[in-house]
């Protein structure tokens, strides 16, 4: 882990979200709440490509709106992630 981070913060500049992915796997239920996330974001390569799937999604419809126009809980609930809608949020106020 440690030298993933170290790759991401020297080589590609994405060492915080590294660690943003890493902290929230840390604090999850991953087992159950990976398995309620939609088919559309699961992945073969593993926990944090799902989460990274699912932030890339919100964060994509996040900066396609106007930002009074963007509802986290209204998000989720449309693309069928109301049950890491509170993660997600946590996750999102870097955002």
């Amino acid at each position: 882990m440690t030298q993933c981070v170290l790759a991401a913060l020297r080589d590609y500049n994405c060492g915080r979200d590294l660690i943003c992915l890493a902290s929230i796997l840390s604090v999850l239920n991953t087992t159950n709440l990976l398995t309620q996330i939609p088919q559309r974001f699961k992945s073969s390569d593993g926990d944090f490509m799902i989460l990274l799937n699912v932030m890339n999604e919100i964060l994509l419809i996040k900066q396609s709106v106007p930002t009074r126009a963007f509802i986290l809980a209204r998000v989720c609930d449309v693309k069928g992630l109301s049950h890491v809608r509170h993660v997600m949020g946590q996750a999102l106020r870097r955002y």
